[in-house]
């Protein structure tokens, strides 16, 4: 019985996990294949902010709103390079809304760069976090939507994803090792 209320419970899981219209992720580039890097002391490192799309998100979108959370003081957000296609209202690191002048920007590709975030840790600890998270000025959901080609240009919510400065401190989502690690975990 309790095998059986595991799996269910897994399945509850795994179905809610990957159902959903995309994230907005921090990786070390716009291949977005990975999201850490030892990122040296006192240097200025650039990460990229990337929308990709699930295989149930939009094709394309019209704007996206987020902000970028830092986990210590000593990381500096020493300059934003937008997309050209784009206009942008707000700040990063308090919250900021991305408009693309095209119809529908990034229709047919998976990936669609956002912005270029260029950091630099002070304070020589390592370890720290950077965290995509929902615009607190936004006024539907959790502030973390992209906003559908068509119509009305509904906001779809999505996922929020993080850069670690510590080589091997992230698994990225199409990773064929995440599958595998969750599966390890229900495993006697």
């Amino acid at each position: 019985m309790k095998k059986l209320s595991m799996v269910v419970i897994f399945l509850l899981l795994a179905t809610s996990v990957f159902a959903h219209e995309g994230s907005v992720g921090i990786y070390t580039s716009q291949a977005a294949t990975d999201c850490d890097a030892f990122v040296p002391p006192g240097t200025p490192t650039n990460v990229y902010i990337m929308y990709y799309r699930s295989d149930s998100g939009p094709d394309g979108i019209t704007a996206v709103e987020f902000m970028v959370e830092k986990t210590s003081a000593m990381v500096l957000f020493t300059g934003v390079t937008y997309n050209p296609q784009s206009i942008q209202n707000g700040d990063i690191a308090t919250g900021v809304a991305v408009a693309y002048t095209s119809e529908c920007f990034g229709a047919g590709s998976s990936l669609i760069w956002i912005a270029t975030l260029q950091v630099m840790d002070i304070g020589g600890v390592g370890g720290w976090i950077l965290k995509i998270v929902g615009d607190p000025r936004s006024l539907e959901g959790n502030g973390l939507n992209v906003a559908i080609c068509g119509g009305t240009k509904p906001l779809q919510p999505v996922l929020g994803g993080w850069f670690v400065a510590s080589e091997g401190g992230c698994n990225v989502s199409n990773d064929g090792r995440s599958w595998g690690a969750i599966k390890s975990l229900y495993s006697e």
